[in-house]
């Protein structure tokens, strides 16, 4: 779990947002379900406000994460550069992209990354990128950067997450050692949820017709934490990350699939069931 209070001190290692939901990619077995998301774009005043909150609750914030979809088809991508690191002053912000629009991204863009040392991490799928012209950029606006998994590989490979949408799975141990739900804390229009699946599912709902149901027990309301004290502010949150949420019974962690070899989604429910 990231999230740990020591010493009267909230701290959460590591937790993202997604400010698009939908991509210019379309990865099968997407975990954001980005193939099959609608046209979705963050409202940056609730963005700022989000940050803003959790950084009156959290003592410590490690790492924070942008990510989509796409990130980069946010005609306000700079601003949210821009306010996460103003709102997030020590925390390691980091830009999640798969590349594609790099090459065309304008001249404030790579100089907001590098003026707040913002982290660029590049995902290699199966596509053709200019990586000579994107090492060059990176380079000359001496922007901090990587590429994901490994420098090395020719192409990610994905792990599907599989759904049962019926709801039928028995939460377990395994539940509990899920990376997703230790490591990849969503935020989403004022909701923190344990994994970015949650969030999600209400786009296999609205192009499949599944009913798959997110309760209020599935994620925090980061504005309405109960309690008066921001100690009691602090257990109740602790609280959440402690316990398994019923969401887990749409989750088939025994029949997930890894090292998937990428391809172009064809927009199937077998996708992720």
């Amino acid at each position: 779990m990231t999230v740990i209070l020591e010493n009267n001190k909230l701290r959460i290692h590591y937790f993202l947002c997604e400010i698009v939901h939908h991509c210019n990619l379309n990865c099968k077995s997407c975990d954001h379900c980005a193939p099959i998301a609608k046209p979705e774009f963050e409202d940056l005043n609730i963005f700022i406000k989000d940050l803003k909150r959790m950084n009156q609750l959290f003592d410590r914030i490690d790492s924070f994460a942008i990510m989509g979809g796409e990130p980069l088809l946010h005609k306000d991508i700079n601003e949210f550069l821009n306010h996460s690191s103003k709102i997030l002053k020590n925390t390691h912000i980091q830009l999640w992209t798969n590349g594609i629009l790099l090459t065309k991204m304008n001249e404030e863009f790579w100089e907001t990354l590098s003026k707040y040392n913002i982290y660029l991490i590049i995902t290699k799928y199966g596509v053709d990128l200019d990586i000579e012209k994107i090492n060059f950029l990176c380079k000359k606006y001496k922007i901090n950067y990587g590429f994901s998994e490994n420098s090395n590989i020719k192409e990610k490979l994905f792990c599907k997450s599989t759904y049962n949408i019926n709801g039928e799975i028995e939460i377990n141990d395994m539940h509990k050692q899920c990376y997703q739900g230790l490591y990849c804390h969503t935020l989403e229009k004022g909701i923190l949820y344990r994994c970015p699946l949650i969030p999600a599912a209400r786009h296999l709902n609205e192009y499949f017709g599944t009913n798959l149901k997110i309760t209020k027990k599935d994620g925090i309301n980061i504005h309405k934490i109960k309690g008066f004290f921001k100690s009691t502010k602090k257990k109740n949150i602790i609280n959440y990350f402690s316990e398994l949420v019923p969401f887990c019974k749409y989750c088939d962690i025994e029949h997930r699939e890894y090292d998937i070899k990428w391809d172009i989604s064809k927009k199937d429910i077998s996708e992720w069931t």
